[in-house]
């Protein structure tokens, strides 16, 4: 019984592991890519937004290098950045990278200055740069700078910057849909693999109950086919194997019930006829005589049966020989002539042997053709 929950157990925990493997794997990916895409497409926008905003700080950041500072009209187009996502945060940096103004006051003692996406944006080909990094209030943000120029003139660096948890939170509905059908599908395969399990155990199990009776001695004990193709056709197979088995035990039953009759009958002979040898019939010779050659046809009867016996219970259990070997039949016959030879003398039988001069040699069985000689 143990053995039976322990397979139906580890074909659950096999089912239960390549679920949860094969959907923590799927799921990981897919949740990467939702993230990666939401975070890409945010980051588009950014740069979008960016590049609007640079078009309106053009004419400003030239007037404020030609000595003409309008702060008025540049933070009313920083103030528009903040209008259309109030956790944005933009800053401006002059054109060698050192900072110029920050909507929070932020920039003001940081020594990561030039970051990275301000050294990309003055240095690549394109005047952009991103990336994703905590900021010195310890939020990841993500960051997008773009550079501030006309005719090859540059001007300055805009950055904006927002937090990134804000940015993926549109995914978190997905996130969650994607764990519970995650969820969904290791539960359903795991009650999948439950009922594959006791499919195959159950079978199983009636099986080695029904081997346990017969081990016991109850020869009726049969399974009914269940379960897959193979299961069914190994309950076939137990079940014919059990029956051959209840008919040898019957045979055998038979067999030894009939031994012991025939084997009582000349064992009772033969003792009657030493009781009264014993008790004085050995003083008349005929009747010693007559006793003792009863005697001796009744052990040679018992001889007979327990040869027969012997001989039924090789056959039954397959171990009589067909090995064949060369034999020299004279050899054979002398051999059984000299054996019987002082029985026939006392009997007045007189036997007579005719054998070819150099008789060749036969294949056969050494072993039946004495039993035959023999009889």
């Amino acid at each position: 019984m143990r053995s039976v929950t322990s397979i139906q157990i580890r074909l659950v925990l096999s089912h239960m592991v390549v679920a949860f493997v094969s959907v923590f794997l799927m799921s990981t990916f897919a949740g990467s890519a939702i993230l990666n895409a939401a975070r890409n497409e945010f980051q588009l926008t950014l740069e979008n937004l960016a590049i609007s905003a640079n078009n309106s700080l053009v004419d400003p950041m030239r007037s404020y290098y030609f000595g003409q500072q309008d702060d008025e009209r540049l933070e009313e187009v920083l103030r528009k950045l903040s209008d259309i996502y109030p956790n944005l945060r933009y800053s401006l940096f002059y054109r060698d990278g050192s900072p110029m103004y920050d909507s929070d006051d932020l920039l003001t003692g940081n020594p990561d200055f030039p970051s990275e996406e301000i050294a990309q944006a003055l240095t690549t080909r394109s005047g952009q740069g991103s990336s994703v990094r905590d900021d010195v209030l310890g939020v990841e943000n993500l960051f997008v700078a773009k550079r501030i120029e006309q005719n090859d003139e540059v001007f300055g660096v805009l950055r904006i910057s927002y937090p990134l948890q804000d940015a993926l939170a549109p995914t978190r509905p997905l996130i969650i849909v994607l764990l519970a059908v995650s969820a969904l599908v290791t539960l359903s395969v795991t009650t999948f693999a439950w009922f594959l399990a006791a499919n195959i155990s159950r079978p199983i199990q009636q099986l080695t109950e029904a081997a346990s009776q017969i081990a016991s001695g109850d020869l009726d004990a049969r399974v009914s086919p269940a379960g897959p193709r193979d299961l069914r056709r190994l309950a076939e197979v137990f079940n014919n194997m059990a029956s051959r088995l209840q008919t040898h035990v019957n045979e055998l039953r038979s067999f030894a019930a009939n031994a012991s009759h025939e084997l009582r009958t000349p064992l009772t002979i033969i003792k009657l006829r030493i009781e009264a040898l014993l008790s004085g019939a050995l003083n008349d010779s005929m009747v010693a005589t007559r006793f003792l050659e009863e005697v001796e046809s009744e052990i040679d009867r018992l001889s007979r049966l327990v040869s027969d016996m012997l001989d039924l219970s090789r056959m039954d259990a397959g171990l009589t020989s067909d090995r064949h070997t060369r034999i020299n039949i004279g050899t054979l016959v002398d051999e059984a002539i000299e054996t019987f030879n002082i029985r026939a003398e006392n009997a007045g039988v007189s036997i007579v042997k005719h054998i070819a001069v150099q008789l060749p040699l036969i294949e056969g069985n050494e072993d039946q053709l004495i039993r035959v000689l023999n009889n």
